[in-house]
C-alpha cells in the first residue's frame, strides 16, 4: 500500500458555528497537525489524538468533513473510516479533523496499545497564538533555539496550515535541518516507542516492544517470530514487570516450538519446565527486591524431548484472542477456518474449529464491547439519536419479558427530503443480518428525482413476522402523516398487501417485480414449446411494463404458448397486483433491479457488530449518501436532474416530426403512425403514456412545441434540480461521533433492563436446492418432454 502522507490538522476545544449558507465553520480551541498514511492503524491516530489533547482514550471521538461539502461532519470509528477518508481527500495536502472527548489521558489504562508500532509523526502543535522561529545554530551538530514573536493569526488551525505550508516551500531553511528538527520534535512529543525495522528488534538486549503487542504493523509474521525466538537470552535478563516476563515467554516457547508448565507464578517468582517429564528444559526468574523488575537465573535451554512438547501445546486463551484481534482489525468478516490457518501457517499452532470460535467471540467483545451490554444501553442510545437529530424517530419496543423486540428509525432529513422530493413510492423489504442474535433489517426506501433510492426509514427486530412489520409499518405512519396516497411495493411472497392496506387506508400496494422475476424463474416448468424457456422472462417484463390491456394479454398468451404451467402460474399471483395496465397507484414497473442490494453492502462490515455500531454504521453510510449525492449537484446545469433530462431530450427528438391540430384550447390531435388525443388540462394522452403527475410524453411534447409552451412547465417538481437539492439538504449526525464512547450505564431516563433476544437460528436458505432441482428437469427438443433429452426419446416421430 502507498505511503503517501496527508496532514490532519486536529482541532479541540472550539465548537461548531453554523453560518448563514447552512455551512459550519469551527471557532475556537487548540489545533495541532499530525502527519499520517495509509498504513495508520486508527486505534493508533486515537492514542496519539488522547497524547495529544490530554483526553481519556476510550472516549476520543473524531469527525472530519467531505470535499466541498461543510454541512455534514462525517465520523471515524474504525480503520475502513480512516481509510475511506484517504480515498475523499486523495488530491488534498490537509484536511480538517475536529476531535472530542473527556479530559484525564492516562498511559496505563491503555494498555497493549500504547506500544503499538506507530507511524503517526508530529507535525506541529500550536497551543497560542505565538509563531517559534527557528535559528541555526553553527557550533552543534544539530540544534535548534526557539524565538517567539507574537503575530496576529487566524485560528489556530490556520496557524498549522501556514506553518506547514512553510515547511513545504523552505522559507529559506535547509532540508536537512528541517528534516532534524522533525525527528527532534516527534522524539520529544511522541511518548509511543517505535519499532523502526527487525533489526532493531534483534539487537535488543531485553525484551522488546514487539514481544509485548501481536500488532506486526508493517513487519511479516516470519520477522515477528524470528524476533520471538531472541525474547529470552538467558540468565541475568530484565524484564520491567511479571506481566512483561510471562508474555515474552510465552512468545519464545511459541517462536521456539516447545510447551511449558509453571511451577510458580506468583508475584515474586516464576518457574517453569517443560510438559514432557524428565526434559531437561528449565526456566527460573525472581524479582528485585524493592521494585517490580525481573531477573532470570537460570535458563537449561536444551530439550531432551524431541519436540514431543509442542504436540501438546495448547496457546493461551489470552495470547489466541490477541492474534485474532489483529486479524479481524484488517478483516471483520474473518472465518474462523482461515484464522486457524493462518495461525498455523505462521506460528506452527494447529487450534480446533470451537476454540477459534469461542476466541472471536472474546476478540470481537474487546474490540467492540458486550453483544449484550449494547442491548441493555439501547435507551440510552435512543434519546441521544433524536437529540442529535432533533424531529427524528428512534423508538425502542422490548417484550413484557424485558427482551429486545424492535428498533425503529427515520431521521428528520430522511422524512423532509421524502416529503419535498421524492415519488410517492416506498419499497418495503427485510434483510437478515446474519449477526449472532439472527436480527433483520426492516427497509422502507423512496425513490429521489433521478430515480436513486432513498432510505426513508428502517428497523432493526428481533424477528420478521406479522406482529413486527405491523409495528414497523404504524411507527412509519407517525413518521410520514403525507395527505397524498403513497403507493408499497413489497415481496409477494410476505403477505403484506392486507397489513398495507389496513394501516394506511388511502394507499396502494404492489408486489416487487424484482423478487417476482426470482420467484418465477425458480418456478417455470416444462415442457415448453415454440421460442423457449429462454424467451418466457422478457415476456413477463413485458407484460409487467405494458400499458394497455390487450397489450399485457398479448404477452401473457406469448407465455401460455410456451408454457401452460408458467402462465398458470403467473395468472395466480393476481397481475392486478404488479401489471401496470391494471395497477391503480404510481406505476413502479421499470424498477427490475434488488432494493435490498444497497443495505446488503452498507450491513456487510457491521453484521459481526453491537446492536449500537451497527446502527451507527448504518448511519454513517447514509451521511455519506447524503455528502455524495450533494456533491453531485455542483456538477448540474440543466433544471431537471440528469437522467430527466436525458429523457426529456429523447422525446422531445422524437416529437420532431410529428403534426398537431387544434380541437379546442386544451384537446389536441397528434398524427403520428397512429392519431393520438392529447388533454392539456388533465394532463392526459390516449397513448397512456402520459398520466397525471407524471413525464410528458412525445405526443404532448409536439403539443407544446405547436403552441409555444414551455415542457418544463408540465415536468412533476420532484423531478427538478432544485428539489433534489431540497431532497438532501438536511444533515444527519451519528450520536458517538458527538458524545465520544457509549456509557458503561444505561444513562438512560428508562429504569427497565433491555435484554437481547431469545431468536433461535433461521432455517437455511432452499433456493440453491431449487435451482439444482431445476437443473435436474430436463425437457426434450424432439416431443417437448419432461425427463428426457432428444437422444434418449422414444416418442414415434
Amino acid at each position: 500500500m502507498g505511503k503517501e502522507k496527508l496532514i490532519l490538522i486536529c482541532q479541540y476545544g472550539g465548537e461548531f458555528i453554523t453560518n448563514s449558507d447552512s455551512t459550519l465553520s469551527y471557532n475556537g480551541g487548540d489545533a495541532n497537525a499530525v502527519d499520517v498514511n495509509q498504513d495508520t492503524l486508527f486505534n493508533d491516530l486515537k492514542l496519539k489524538l488522547a497524547e495529544m489533547f490530554n483526553l481519556q482514550y476510550q472516549s476520543v471521538s473524531f469527525k472530519y468533513f467531505l470535499p466541498n461539502n461543510r454541512q455534514i461532519p462525517v465520523g471515524l470509528a474504525n480503520d475502513k473510516d480512516l481509510k475511506r477518508m484517504f480515498d475523499f481527500h486523495a488530491n488534498s495536502v490537509s484536511v480538517d479533523v475536529f476531535v472530542t472527548g473527556k479530559e484525564g489521558f492516562d498511559p496505563e489504562a491503555c494498555g497493549e496499545i500504547i506500544d503499538r508500532k506507530s507511524e503517526i509523526k508530529l507535525a506541529d502543535v500550536v497551543e497560542t497564538a505565538i509563531v517559534s522561529l527557528p535559528v541555526i545554530d553553527h557550533d552543534a551538530e544539530v540544534a535548534f533555539e526557539a524565538s517567539q514573536i507574537e503575530v496576529d493569526v487566524g485560528t489556530p488551525a490556520d496557524t498549522v496550515k501556514k506553518r506547514r505550508r512553510g515547511l513545504v516551500l523552505g522559507n529559506g531553511v535547509d532540508n536537512d535541518l528541517k528534516k532534524a528538527k522533525r525527528r527532534k520534535l516527534t522524539f520529544r512529543k511522541n511518548k509511543t516507542r517505535l519499532i523502526k525495522d527487525a533489526a532493531e528488534v534483534n539487537d535488543h538486549d531485553s525484551s522488546s516492544d514487539i514481544f509485548l503487542d501481536v500488532g506486526f504493523g508493517d513487519l511479516n509474521p516470519e520477522t515477528v517470530v524470528g524476533a520471538w525466538k531472541n525474547c529470552i537470552t538467558g540468565e541475568g535478563q530484565e524484564f520491567k514487570n511479571v506481566r512483561e516476563l510471562r508474555d515474552a515467554l510465552q512468545r519464545y516457547a511459541i517462536a521456539n516450538h516447545f510447551a511449558y508448565k509453571l511451577k510458580k507464578n506468583d508475584a515474586a517468582r516464576l518457574s517453569a519446565v517443560c510438559v514432557i517429564a524428565g526434559c531437561s528444559w528449565k526456566f527460573y526468574a525472581t524479582v528485585v527486591p524493592s521494585s517490580e523488575i525481573f531477573v532470570v537465573k537460570k535458563l537449561d535451554d536444551y530439550h531432551t524431548c524431541n519436540g514431543e512438547s509442542w504436540k501438546a501445546a495448547h496457546p493461551a486463551k489470552k495470547w489466541l484472542v490477541s492474534m485474532i484481534k489483529e486479524r479481524l482489525r484488517s478483516s471483520p468478516n474473518h472465518k474462523p477456518k482461515d484464522i486457524a490457518n493462518a495461525i498455523f501457517q505462521d506460528f506452527g499452532v494447529k487450534l480446533n474449529y470451537s476454540k477459534v470460535w469461542r476466541g472471536i467471540g472474546d476478540a470481537r467483545s474487546q474490540l467492540h464491547g458486550s453483544y449484550e451490554d449494547a442491548y441493555d444501553r439501547l435507551p440510552w442510545f435512543s434519546e441521544r439519536i433524536v437529540e442529535a437529530n432533533p424531529g427524528s424517530f428512534a423508538n425502542l419496543s422490548a417484550g413484557d419479558d424485558g427482551r429486545f423486540r424492535s428498533l425503529f428509525l427515520s431521521f428528520r432529513a430522511c422524512i423532509q427530503g421524502f416529503c419535498n422530493g421524492c415519488r410517492p413510492i416506498l419499497f418495503l423489504d427485510s434483510l437478515p443480518l446474519k449477526s449472532k442474535f439472527h436480527e433483520v433489517l426492516l427497509m422502507a426506501t423512496a425513490l429521489d428525482g433521478d430515480d436513486g433510492f432513498f432510505p426513508v426509514a428502517f428497523a432493526i427486530v428481533d424477528v420478521e413476522d406479522y406482529a413486527n412489520w405491523q409495528l414497523f409499518l404504524e411507527q412509519l405512519k407517525s413518521a410520514i402523516p403525507s395527505p397524498h396516497p403513497i403507493t408499497f411495493v413489497s415481496d409477494s411472497q410476505k403477505g403484506l398487501k392486507k397489513l398495507v392496506l389496513e394501516v394506511f387506508e388511502n394507499g396502494h400496494h404492489g408486489y416487487s417485480i424484482f423478487r417476482l422475476a426470482e420467484s418465477f424463474e425458480e418456478n417455470m416448468r416444462g415442457p415448453f414449446h415454440g421460442d423457449g424457456r429462454a424467451a418466457l422472462l422478457a415476456h413477463f417484463f413485458g407484460a409487467a411494463r405494458a400499458l394497455r390491456v390487450d397489450a399485457f394479454r398479448k404477452h401473457t398468451e406469448q407465455i401460455k404458448s410456451i408454457s401452460s404451467a408458467s402462465y398458470d402460474w403467473i395468472m395466480e399471483t393476481g397481475p392486478e397486483n404488479w401489471a401496470e395496465a391494471l395497477f391503480s397507484g404510481e406505476p413502479y414497473g421499470y424498477i427490475t433491479f434488488d432494493v435490498a442490494g444497497l443495505y446488503d453492502k452498507w450491513t456487510e462490515e457491521a453484521r459481526e457488530l453491537p446492536i449500537i455500531q451497527k446502527v451507527e454504521v448504518l448511519t454513517s453510510k447514509l451521511m455519506e449518501l447524503f455528502s455524495t449525492r450533494q456533491g453531485r449537484l455542483s456538477e448540474w446545469a440543466a433544471k431537471l436532474t440528469p437522467l430527466r433530462e436525458e429523457n426529456l431530450r429523447e422525446t422531445c427528438d422524437k416529437a420532431q416530426d410529428m403534426r398537431v391540430l387544434i380541437s379546442s384550447e386544451t384537446l389536441f390531435e397528434v398524427h403520428d403512425s397512429l392519431i393520438q388525443v392529447v388533454d392539456l388540462q388533465k394532463q392526459d394522452c390516449s397513448c397512456l403514456e402520459w398520466k397525471p403527475g407524471g413525464s410528458p410524453c412525445c405526443h404532448a411534447i409536439a403539443v407544446f412545441y405547436c403552441t409555444q409552451r414551455d415542457p418544463y412547465d408540465y415536468i412533476p417538481k420532484c423531478f427538478t434540480a432544485d428539489s433534489y437539492r431540497a431532497t438532501y439538504s438536511e444533515s444527519i449526525n451519528t450520536v458517538l461521533a458527538l458524545t465520544g464512547n457509549v456509557p458503561n450505564g444505561k444513562g438512560s431516563s428508562r429504569t427497565a433492563q433491555v435484554l437481547p433476544p431469545c431468536t433461535p437460528k433461521p432455517p437455511a436458505e432452499k433456493k440453491k436446492l431449487r435451482k439444482r432441482e431445476l437443473q435436474r428437469a430436463v425437457c426434450c427438443s424432439r416431443c417437448h418432454g419432461v425427463g428426457h433429452n432428444k437422444k434418449t426419446c422414444k416418442q414415434p416421430v
